[in-house]
């Protein structure tokens, strides 16, 4: 359970462009394993469950920060009683 903790927390030190370049690597990777499955030349299968948990270990980190960051990116909602 530590192992987590200390993926996640080496994940927050990164920078978000880091963060982007690993998560398109993963996927990738996940891509080629996923073929490698099918064709059923792969070994470790094992492998795609670890490279799954840990794009959406990414993905998490970046929905916490977004969520954290100010609402000023967003566009306002269209159609609210306050604009009529």
């Amino acid at each position: 359970m530590k192992r987590m903790a200390k993926q996640a927390e080496e994940l927050r030190k990164m920078s978000r462009e880091e963060r982007q370049k690993r998560l398109q690597e993963l996927r990738g990777e996940l891509a080629r394993l996923k073929a490698q499955a099918h064709r059923g030349s792969l070994e470790n299968v094992a492998s795609i469950r670890k490279i799954k948990r840990e794009i959406a270990r990414i993905l998490t980190i970046e929905n916490e920060l977004r969520r954290k960051a100010p609402s000023a990116e967003q566009p306002p909602v269209q159609g609210s009683a306050s604009q009529q």
